[in-house]
This record gives structure tokens, C-alpha cells and sequence, in this order.
């Protein structure tokens, strides 16, 4: 049999040109983890997150059209969910091990923007607390800095009302 070769970066640029179809069917030729460095390459909105996890971002907003300042947090929540689920790709906070470092996204208040934004990323394993919630821990300070970064807009819709 024949093999045919060709190099990472000759890939990544057909991936990146291409349209959905052919996206699919070179990740099913080269395997999708191959065609991108780091899933921060491939993550940087909702609309991205939505496209790494096979997701309409039409069906991600329980209330279509919101009508109250809760029903607005509870889409950003859920964007974050997703946004969050797409970047920690198969890792899973395991609270069991606290040998497992579990990230998360610290904010502080910006009064020049009368908003939140991003400071920092750290983690806790010594005690079971729930400041941010598992499905906004990850496995890497990178993913969590990265996260907090994007996500601010949601973090801002979820916490002012």
C-alpha cells in the first residue's frame, strides 16, 4: 500500500481554509487533534466553542428572547458552560483527588468600567469549596486565564444586574 505524507502546517492551513465539510473530513482523515496546536487556538467565543462541541448556538440560550435581567444571566451562564465544557476538551475535575489541580477564574471590580474584569487564575485542593463551580474549573492555569479572558462578558451579565 502507498502512503501518502504531507506536513502539520500544510494541514492546519487547509483546515483553517476550509469550509465545514471539508473541516469534517479532514479531521476524520488526520484526526481533529491534529489540526490545531492548543484548543486556545480554537476557542476564543461562544460561537467557536459551539463549533468545537457539534452545537446549533441557537439552542444553547434557554429564553430566545429574554425579557428580565435573570433570564439574561441564565444565557451567559450557559454560555459560559459551553465555552467552558469546549476548552476543558475530556478533562474532569475530579473533587475525590486533591492531588488534582483544579483552576479557576478570580475577577475583580473595575470601577473605571463599572464592571468586572479578569485578574487572575489560581487554584484550591485543600478544602471542598464551590466558588466557581466544577464546570468552571480547569485542568491548566493557561485554560483558566484564557477562559476568564472570554468569558467576561458573561461572567459580567451573570454577576450585575
Amino acid at each position: 500500500m502507498e502512503t501518502l505524507q504531507i506536513e502539520k502546517t500544510n494541514a492546519l492551513k487547509a483546515y483553517k481554509e476550509a469550509d465545514k465539510p471539508t473541516k469534517k473530513l479532514l479531521a476524520n482523515l488526520f484526526g481533529e487533534k491534529n489540526l490545531y496546536e492548543k484548543i486556545t487556538d480554537r476557542v476564543n467565543s461562544i460561537i467557536d466553542a459551539c463549533e468545537v462541541l457539534g452545537i446549533d448556538p441557537t439552542s444553547i440560550r434557554p429564553y430566545a428572547k429574554p425579557y428580565n435581567n435573570r433570564q439574561v444571566a441564565i444565557n451567559a451562564m450557559e454560555e459560559m458552560y459551553v465555552i467552558a465544557e469546549a476548552l476543558q476538551e475530556d478533562w474532569v475535575a475530579d473533587y475525590s483527588n486533591k492531588n488534582q489541580k483544579k483552576w479557576y477564574v478570580w475577577l475583580i471590580w473595575d470601577d473605571s468600567l463599572s464592571a468586572f474584569r479578569f485578574r487572575v487564575a489560581d487554584y484550591g485542593c485543600s478544602i471542598a469549596h464551590a466558588g466557581s463551580g466544577s464546570r468552571l474549573s480547569f485542568p491548566t492555569k493557561e485554560l483558566a486565564e484564557h477562559f476568564g479572558k472570554i468569558a467576561i462578558s458573561q461572567y459580567n451579565k451573570v454577576l450585575i444586574k
